[in-house]
């Protein structure tokens, strides 16, 4: 059995790192027929982790910035209730408050009318927390620019203050 030490795990890579995702995917292509990364992909991942690691933290640390701009933006707008992520980069605010609503002719019966509404309305793009077995909340990637996270907040605030 191989202690944790003599592990190297490569499926995290292509995000911590940013460790080729062609060649990551040809990994998974190979680790679906073998069960193990390929060669190359290894060697990929322990030099990225032998590296300067000051990329890496730099990362880190701005998406835990967009991570709190994200919460308390969220947090403020109308029908929605939001808890810091663990460590994802995805927000999923709550918005149970909102269905039921009407917005324009259509009643918010889910997730995916409100989705669809703000999609229509501010012109951003939120999956609905169904897909995820979650009718009751939405699904919002913060890997984005922070000019382009600003902007989308800002849009669905005004899309929400229109309701009711």
């Amino acid at each position: 059995m191989l202690k944790s030490d003599q592990t190297l795990q490569a499926d995290g890579q292509t995000r911590g790192h940013q460790v080729s995702g062609a060649v990551l995917s040809q990994a998974k292509q190979i680790e679906q027929a073998r069960r193990a990364a390929a060669a190359i992909s290894q060697l990929a991942g322990l030099e990225a982790l032998r590296g300067d690691q000051a990329e890496a933290r730099a990362m880190v640390e701005a998406y835990a910035k967009r991570r709190a701009f994200m919460t308390e933006g969220l947090s403020a707008m109308r029908g929605l209730r939001m808890r810091a992520p663990d460590g994802a980069f995805y927000a999923y605010p709550r918005a149970e408050e909102l269905l039921g609503e009407r917005g324009g002719a259509t009643r918010f019966k889910g997730s995916a009318d409100l989705a669809l509404y703000l999609l229509n309305e501010a012109g951003v793009a939120i999956v609905p927390g169904s897909a995820f077995g979650d009718d009751g909340a939405l699904r919002i990637s913060f890997a984005a620019a922070d000019g382009l996270l600003f902007e989308a907040l800002a849009r669905m605030d005004g899309a929400l203050a229109k309701l009711g």
